[in-house]
């Protein structure tokens, strides 16, 4: 059985969750694959041209959404963001944050993430929720084109530092989920959220895995420290090229990365790259270029994202995940191999290994028709039916994907 992610799914229960939405909330029924494009709305107010190459790149390669910058960088004094600011006082600033949102979907069909502050100095905490308002206004009539609102980008480095910053980040979280339909999240997780969980205050939990560590998404997310989590839960800013503290440019584990994500029940992936933060010719890798093409290897990197929107089913989030050590999981597997995270939904399932270092001997649980794939093509690399018991033998790759047929 083959899936593709571009049909509409039915939606039901994450498997991770336990709360549910607030009425009239529009949350994504299917899983939604996303950029960090945190200059877009400095690219449609200054350089329109780039805007639209990387907004092409990315829709023609299955993306649906991009992560943008509010606001961002000290126009008045010297900082990273030199030259690429996003400055919530420009004349036209209601102007440039409407004509980015409408642009990207009308154009290209792809919604906007906006994460309202970014990293810029703000007078007083009056500034920030007027700011806060002036969004609100800008969606009302589009809430289809906005994927999610996020108060703050790591809320303890952006502008709400401490005890009295976290209240003020609360405050305005739930001032924001309460006046609009579109998901609303507050900042990266951290346990200090948890309260805003359980009181179905928001609608998103935003994670910023961290990247030192091997662990698979979905062991760090059961590791969340809350009791319950929110309705939709976001791989925000996962290891990619050219990431901070640590780097990840082999496609196969980028796309693998991004399967793993929604098998566990996670919606949203952001796909988070050099390019996305912004441009940097003095990045000591080369991986912060102009643009996400001129990444290392990143036609297949894109190849693979897409092969993977036509693989994998769109409501796979929803299906009951099953981590190697679980019994039912479709297989008993032999060999190493960092993660074999399954989903499965009545008989049908997917099963994505990763990091497979040498040989690997799959035997079977129940009987099944499994297609093995190649995760960053999408070709078929065996069809075999096995009965419970036999075994499927794969060898040469550093990932696969299994589905039945």
């Amino acid at each position: 059985m083959r899936f593709k992610l571009s049909g509409i799914a039915a939606a039901g229960a994450v498997v991770l969750l336990a709360s549910t939405l607030a009425a009239g909330t529009r949350a994504p029924d299917h899983i939604v694959l996303g950029a960090s494009l945190f200059r877009a709305a400095w690219a449609y107010k200054n350089d329109r041209a780039w805007l639209d190459d990387q907004l092409a790149l990315l829709s023609s390669h299955g993306f649906t959404a991009i992560r943008a910058l509010g606001a961002v960088g000290k126009p008045d004094e010297p900082d990273f963001w030199d030259g690429r600011e996003v400055d919530w006082r420009w004349p036209d600033y209601d102007a440039v944050i409407t004509g980015l949102t409408d642009h990207a979907f009308d154009r290209y069909g792809i919604q906007v993430q906006w994460t309202v502050f970014g990293g810029a100095p703000f007078p007083d905490s009056g500034d920030r929720e007027r700011l806060l308002d002036r969004f609100l206004a800008m969606s009302r009539g589009r809430e289809g084109k906005i994927l999610a609102f996020e108060i703050a980008n790591e809320y303890p480095f952006n502008g709400f530092e401490g005890d009295a910053g976290r209240e003020e980040l609360k405050r305005l979280a739930r001032k924001m989920s309460a006046a609009t339909d579109v998901p609303v999240a507050a900042s990266a997780h951290d346990p200090e959220l948890c309260g805003l969980y359980e009181a179905a205050a928001v609608d998103m939990a935003m994670f910023h895995f961290n990247r030192t560590r091997p662990d698979p998404p979905w062991k760090l997310v059961s590791e969340s420290g809350c009791k319950t989590l929110a309705p939709i839960l976001s791989n925000n800013e996962p290891i990619g090229p050219g990431s901070s503290i640590r780097s990840e440019s082999d496609p196969s584990r980028l796309v693998t990365g991004a399967a793993n994500s929604f098998l566990s029940g996670m919606q949203i992936y952001i796909f988070h790259s050099g390019p996305g933060v912004r441009d940097d010719p003095n990045h000591p890798e080369r991986l912060r270029p102009s643009k996400l093409q001129d990444l290392p290897a990143s036609e297949l990197i894109f190849r693979g994202f897409e092969a993977l929107t036509n693989y994998l089913p769109a409501d796979v989030h929803t299906w009951t995940r099953h981590p190697r050590e679980d019994p039912a999981h479709p297989f008993a597997i032999e060999g190493s191999v960092e993660s074999a995270l399954a989903a499965s939904r009545g008989a049908n399932f997917v099963v994505v290994l990763s990091g497979a270092r040498g040989p690997l001997a799959l035997t079977a649980r129940r009987a099944a028709s499994v297609e093995v794939l190649a995760p960053t093509t999408g070709a078929i690399l065996k069809r075999q039916i096995v009965k419970q018991g036999e075994r499927i033998s794969l060898q040469g790759l550093p990932a696969y994907v299994l589905v039945d047929f």
